[in-house]
């Protein structure tokens, strides 16, 4: 008889530690903290990944589970790669990212293993069903090929559980993603080997999620700058840097959009009490790479306690405008409408309201025309008047309205000669009328990336604009960050110093924030939007991103000095001493002169393109200040995540008829993408600064 104490004894070695049957092996317990994991992962270039928008098609149960709490029971099933990929410990993300869930993963391998061996009878109800899973992962590099059979071991799971099931490609082995032939094995459909395609189609047989580890994890060794060898132990499996690729890739995977992590780490910090999140609120799951882009835009408008707030998703091969109100007087959102359709992620909104309260937007174009509708109703946004058309190669848009409600639009506009920066106007009951060419390229390569922002000023009759020379080839720099305004509704302009400017202006005779007129160099600016202080005084805010640490100003003129600009990076620095401070960014003034400025901030040490424009590392931060930049109280708006970046972020502007108290602001929690056509799934984040702020 055995005693109560070897009882014990079994039970926990049951538990916690490796079960030996047939030569396979059984793991339940984590073989990393998260803290080593996090140290490990902290060494190796950011894995920069983002699944497929429909990945949560077939994996029902664990959305469900992650988003709403409880246990998740996972098993992973196959050779030593899958054992490597166990040990990243990727269900510690998880559970950091979903803490309301308690994930379970079991980890059932045999050395060069696949599911030719697991068929076998029996063995699917010791290695699987024995554990109750929710899910199964299947994978590996040593499945032979033989489709059939990990067709049989599903067979198998399924007569007895109803746990959702993942089919991964392998990874590691002596597969090399640099070597060109290995890559185009890899990559391009049209050479994909028959177990690749047959795993895929398998995945659709079955109803199975798929995911392509192969490609992902390929992808990542051919652009992280390393060795393939600095990642592997010996020539066939992951070290623990290796590891961590895969364990990242999987939990990016199994991470669904629409739940604000709460457990991220803090810039700077350990975490170790739980961040408030109450003042942030997901819009929307399916937001495209540029969902809340670009800070010139305005796109939220509060009209007597109804806040509208637009955006650009990305869904069905299609860009999608859409538009909430959140009602202040019930605390209640409304349901979401969508406004129209955009050519690609260029196309998002731009947002204002009239003196009646009806809301007015412009949207769609990447080199193509405007789309114009007009709320049916004054302050709701659930009914559109016909779509109207106006400009003919239009990119980037402001929009503004004046007193006597003549909407001004300011926009980019291409030609075959040079390209433009032009006004539309549209008086009231009239159609749009323009184009009005403000300024015009100089550039050899005919590239121009006019983005103009405009702001009335609290006179009713002023407008204030502010843009960027960029007028190189693509993907160069922005030389300088200008300025003009108008006092007689854009019939005349002239600089700060109230000197006139003919029409169309050049580099020469505008007023220049910061720059030369002339391309010169490295030097790299990118401006936010501009915003109009209760005295009448226009401020700017812009970044320089050709130096380390990248840099971002204030900037407002003197009549006796110039230009004065005040940098925001110390009041960054102090909290965060390992960030820099860049744009994307916007800035704004409540009617009591408080100053409101949100910028994006990333680690300091990142030289990669992708710092300029959705590196992971970026975070949302909110300064304010009562004393005209003298003095900040800086605020961490976005919870931070280290694998996924928080950022476009874009402040909510006064209408000219709808003055501001405190802003409003979205931002977009996800990736860039790699194309303008490219479908997301990224998150659409509002902030309720006065929540915040309150605290």
């Amino acid at each position: 008889m055995i005693s109560k104490t070897k009882l014990v004894l079994l039970a926990i070695f049951c538990l916690t530690t490796k079960l030996i049957a047939d030569d396979g092996i059984i793991i339940r317990k984590n073989q990393r903290t998260l803290e080593q994991i996090e140290r490990i992962y902290s060494e190796i270039p950011t894995v920069e990944y983002s699944p497929p928008s429909d990945h949560w098609k077939n994996l029902p149960h664990i959305k469900e589970r992650l988003t709403e709490g409880g246990t998740l029971r996972i098993v992973m099933l196959g050779d030593s790669i899958i054992n490597d990929t166990s040990r990243s410990c990727w269900n510690l993300l998880l559970e950091k990212r979903y803490p309301q869930c308690k994930v379970e993963k079991i980890t059932s391998v045999r050395g060069s293993t696949g599911c030719w061996w697991y068929k076998e009878p029996g063995r699917v109800q010791r290695f699987v069903l024995d554990h109750e899973p929710d899910l199964v992962i299947i994978g590996g590099i040593s499945q032979r090929g033989d489709i059939d059979s990990i067709r049989v071991v599903i067979r198998q799971i399924r007569a007895d559980s109803k746990s959702d099931i993942l089919l991964m490609t392998g990874a590691f082995g002596r597969t090399n993603p640099r070597d060109d032939s290995h890559w185009k094995k890899i990559s391009n459909p049209s050479y994909y080997s028959d177990y690749r395609k047959g795993l895929e189609n398998l995945a659709q047989e079955v109803g199975a999620a798929f995911l392509d580890m192969e490609a992902v994890w390929g992808d990542y060794i051919r652009q992280c700058g390393k060795d393939l060898e600095w990642f592997k132990r010996d020539p066939i499996h992951a070290n623990e840097r290796g590891e961590q690729i895969l364990g990242h890739i999987l939990a990016t995977y199994l991470s669904p959009s629409g739940a604000i992590d709460a457990s991220r780490t803090p810039m700077g910090e350990r975490n170790t009490v739980q961040p408030d999140v109450s003042h942030l609120f997901v819009l929307s799951q399916d937001g495209c790479g540029r969902a809340t882009a670009y800070s010139e835009f305005n796109k939220i408008v509060t009209v007597d306690k109804k806040t509208h707030v637009a955006w650009l998703d990305s869904k069905n091969d299609q860009f999608l405008v859409r538009i909430r109100t959140f009602d202040r007087n019930t605390g209640k959102w409304s349901p979401t409408y969508i406004v129209g359709q955009a050519y690609d992620n260029h196309g998002g909104p731009s947002l204002t309201s009239d003196s009646g309260g009806f809301l007015h937007i412009v949207y769609y174009p990447h080199h193509h025309p405007f789309r114009y509708r007009r709320s049916i109703k004054p302050n709701d946004a659930s009914e559109w008047t016909k779509e109207v058309q106006f400009g003919k190669t239009c990119t980037y848009s402001s929009l503004i309205c004046m007193p006597d409600d003549t909407l001004v639009l300011a926009c980019r506009e291409s030609t075959k000669q040079r390209w433009l920066l032009n006004l539309y106007e549209k008086p009231l009951g009239d159609a749009w009328q323009g184009p009005r060419t403000i300024l015009h390229g100089q550039a050899p390569s005919g590239y121009t990336r006019w983005q103009a922002a405009l702001a009335l000023g609290w006179d009713k009759k002023t407008v204030h604009m502010s843009f960027m020379l960029y007028e190189q080839a693509i993907r160069k720099v922005g030389y300088a960050v200008g300025y003009l305004r108008t006092t007689d509704w854009a019939s005349t302009w002239q600089r700060s110093d109230g000197k006139p400017v003919a029409l169309p202006a050049t580099p020469k005779t505008i007023d220049i924030v910061d720059g030369t007129s002339t391309v010169d160099g490295p030097m790299n600016f990118r401006p936010g939007n501009i915003a109009v202080d209760p005295q009448g005084v226009p401020w700017l805010i812009y970044c320089r991103m050709d130096r380390q640490p990248f840099e971002t100003w204030v900037a407002r003129p003197d009549p006796e000095t110039g230009w004065q600009k005040i940098s925001l990076l110390p009041a960054i620095q102090k909290k965060w001493p390992d960030r820099a401070v860049k744009t994307p960014g916007s800035i704004v003034f409540g009617r009591d002169g408080t100053m409101y400025v949100v910028v994006t901030t990333v680690n300091s040490n990142v030289k990669d393109e992708t710092a300029l424009w959705g590196h992971p590392s970026a975070e949302v931060v909110l300064l304010v200040s009562k004393d005209q930049g003298h003095t900040f109280s800086v605020f961490q708006i976005s919870p931070p995540d280290s694998s996924v970046p928080n950022w476009l972020p874009n402040l909510e502007r006064p209408t000219g008829h709808q003055p501001v108290d405190m802003p409003s602001l979205i931002y977009t929690h996800g990736h860039r993408g790699k194309t303008n056509k490219q479908i997301m799934s990224n998150e659409v984040v509002w902030c309720d600064l006065a929540s915040l702020t309150a605290r």
